[in-house]
Parts: C-alpha cells; structure tokens; sequence
C-alpha cells in the first residue's frame, strides 16, 4: 500500500519578479577584469618564466584608459620595460596576456 505524502503549500506570486535584473552587477558587465596588484605582478612573473620567453614577449596590456600592445624586456621598480624604452607602471594595468 502506497502513503499519500502530504501536500506542500505554496504562495500565489501575482507580481512579475525583475529584482536580478536591477540588483546584479558584475566585473564582466563592465568590461573590467578585477585583478590585484599581487595577482598583476605574478602574471607577469609567469610570461618571464615561460619557456616561449628568450628576449622579448609579445603582450596584450589592458590599462585604466586604453589597451596596448607592447613587447615587454623586463621588470624593474614595479615598472615593465618595452622594447622602445617605455615605462609602464604596474598599478596602472589592469590584464597582462601573451598575444600568439
């Protein structure tokens, strides 16, 4: 013999339900990726340590206000080298990736 299980209640929505659509808000719906410095720095530390990585490596950096692509030689005082002798400060970048 099979026992009937109780009923479970449940309310009448009679109202359309949008609050997710006013209350998410992502890094991705912005177009930013949200790296620290730390995070930054160690990205740069694997492009150095690759073994693609002989004199200069081809990247892709995402800064506050624009992107570049540069071909960085080295790191020093917190700042990338470029192949032009141009400083880039880390705290101004945001994503660093290796452009094949």
């Amino acid at each position: 013999m099979a026992k009937k299980l109780p009923s479970v209640f449940s309310n009448k929505i009679d109202k359309t339900l949008n609050n997710n659509e006013r209350f998410y808000v992502s890094s991705i719906s912005y177009n930013k990726p949200i790296y620290s410095k730390e995070e930054i720095k160690d990205k740069i530390n694997k492009i150095f340590k690759s073994s693609s990585y002989v004199y200069k490596a081809n990247v892709e950096i995402t800064l506050k206000d624009k992107v570049v692509n540069k071909k960085i030689i080295a790191l020093k005082d917190d700042k990338l080298l470029d192949i032009n002798g141009e400083y880039i400060n880390v705290d101004d970048i945001l994503d660093i990736k290796i452009k094949d």
